[in-house]
């Protein structure tokens, strides 16, 4: 447990008797009860309880804490109410109720508080209404209840909370009737809302969006999870210098290829705060991609299964300095694809990388991707089922102003060919590689002799490999080597003394 106080509060008026153990934060979890003596702590202002379970319920006193400002409940599990007294914290602006999961009703006396800016309510699973009259609380700004899964109805009155700037609805039971009542219509100052996974109610689904959600002003609209009909619609209803932020900025989507393409008319680009974008949806007619290297706050772009587009090149960075933030890329089930992994802006300017900072490259079933003129620089990398990608590395020796494979540190490979893999030589930093499923491999390539760096080797599930070779024990950094499930191997013909087999 955790106290604050008025510094202009004496020390006679807040002294209480408790047992030493239970002031101590580390052990609030042992806290039974509060004592009812607690209003003598009448200049009180920040209390913590989270994490106290066995804690049933609050005193009747707890009222009197009226200088309160922030109190967290979270994690209390025991207690199934709150006092009527409640409403007398009239100075409260911030309560965290999340995970309270006994917790079944809200006092009406709360939506008193007049001053409460923050309410938290998240994963209160057994809660089943809200107080009427929550639309009093007309500072609220901030409202999460995000898993009340037990709440069939919501209040109108919550169409008066023309304060409130951050709604969370992720799997709230009373969505649906609430937004075809028009509930969104009077949150006029409303800027991030989530309606993730709102189609969990299983007695109706909602279908359709109401228009008033276009005439919010969002910045964000969170939507995973739901009906790819929303999705669209949500296109239409909501301004394209809006639309990114909507869908999956960090993990939400972005609805589609035709959301994708209004970015090419967008004039503030560069403004659009997106760290990541991902496809949710399989888009076989999509064959262009929009301009996306001027979004300077991207940090991860996921493109999976789009079967139309063949080229990723120049077009895609819209100028120089492209992805000058990206460092996480992912793409998978895009066959035939050729990516030009370098760029040049203006002509007879040097050509540099697509992505100059990217750290993590994942490459999955993607057979026939080209890497041209060679692979982009990376420090960990997964591919898989990709053999031509691994192969792009025997063309850098042609191209000496591009170092590619020079910062690599990590490699796994699953389902490759042996042919593929001599190209360890160009992997001087490599430390860690792993091998995986790759059944055609009979042997280590020859070309693993060049990994001096290498420290960790792991071979999974080849059944292919027989023996390992003995220069192995010429390799100066390695000092793990995990071999499992390769039952073809029988004996070793090194002696190196850092194995770990299983």
């Amino acid at each position: 447990m955790m106290l604050k106080m008025n510094a202009s509060c004496m020390m006679s008026d807040y002294v209480f008797k408790m047992p030493e153990h239970h002031t101590k934060h580390n052990e609030s979890s042992q806290i039974s009860a509060l004592p009812e003596s607690i209003y003598k702590l009448g200049c009180l202002e920040y209390l913590r309880l989270s994490g106290c379970s066995r804690i049933s319920k609050l005193p009747e006193s707890f009222g009197d804490l009226k200088c309160m400002v922030h109190l967290e409940m979270s994690g209390c599990t025991g207690i199934s109410a709150l006092p009527g007294s409640f409403g007398k914290l009239a100075n409260l602006q911030h309560l965290e109720l999340s995970n309270c999961s006994s917790l079944q009703e809200i006092p009406e006396s709360l939506c008193g508080i007049t001053q409460l800016q923050q309410l938290n309510l998240s994963s209160c699973d057994s809660l089943e209404r809200l107080p009427d009259a929550i639309g009093n609380l007309a500072d609220l700004q901030y409202l999460n209840m995000s898993k009340c899964r037990k709440i069939e109805k919501l209040p109108k009155s919550m169409m008066k909370l023309q304060n409130l700037l951050h709604l969370q609805l992720s799997q709230c039971g009373a969505v649906t009737e609430w937004l075809l009542l028009g509930g969104l219509s009077g949150l006029t100052a409303l800027q991030h809302l989530d309606m993730s996974w709102i189609r969990i109610r299983c007695c109706r689904k909602l279908e359709s969006l109401p228009d008033s959600i276009g005439t919010l002003g969002l910045e964000s609209l969170h939507q995973e999870g739901v009906l790819d009909e929303l999705m669209d619609q949500a296109t239409s209803l909501v301004h394209y210098s809006r639309t990114l932020p909507v869908f999956k900025v960090l993990t939400d989507d972005v609805s589609g290829c035709r959301k994708l393409q209004l970015l090419e008319g967008a004039h503030h680009i560069s403004e659009l705060r997106i760290l990541s974008l991902e496809n949710a949806r399989h888009l076989p007619n999509c064959s262009n991609l929009p301009v996306l290297g001027q979004l300077p706050h991207l940090e991860s772009l996921v493109l999976s299964n789009f079967p139309s587009i063949k080229k990723i090149g120049w077009e895609f960075c819209g100028g120089n300095g492209a992805f000058s933030g990206l460092s996480s890329f992912d793409i998978s089930f895009m066959e035939g694809l050729e990516w030009s992994t370098t760029y040049s802006a203006e002509d007879g300017v040097e050509e540099e990388f697509m992505f100059p900072v990217l750290d993590n490259l994942s490459i999955w079933s993607c057979p026939r991707l080209s890497l041209k003129p060679c692979p982009p620089t990376f420090r960990e990398c997964e591919i898989w089922c990709s053999d031509q990608v691994l192969s792009s590395f025997k063309v850098v020796h042609k191209i000496s102003h591009h170092t590619s494979s020079s910062r690599a540190t990590k490699l796994e490979l699953t389902e490759m060919d042996c042919q593929s893999m001599e190209v360890f030589h160009h992997f001087s930093t490599l430390r860690v590689l792993k091998i995986t499923h790759s059944d055609k491999l009979t042997t280590l390539p020859e070309s693993m002799r060049h990994l001096t760096s290498l420290w960790s080797l792991t071979l999974d599930r080849c059944k292919g490999i027989s023996t390992m070779p003995d220069w192995l024990d010429d390799l100066p950094s390695l000092t793990t080597f995990v071999i499992t499930g390769c039952h073809s191997i029988k004996s070793f013909a090194f002696m190196y003394t850092s194995i770990k087999a299983t």
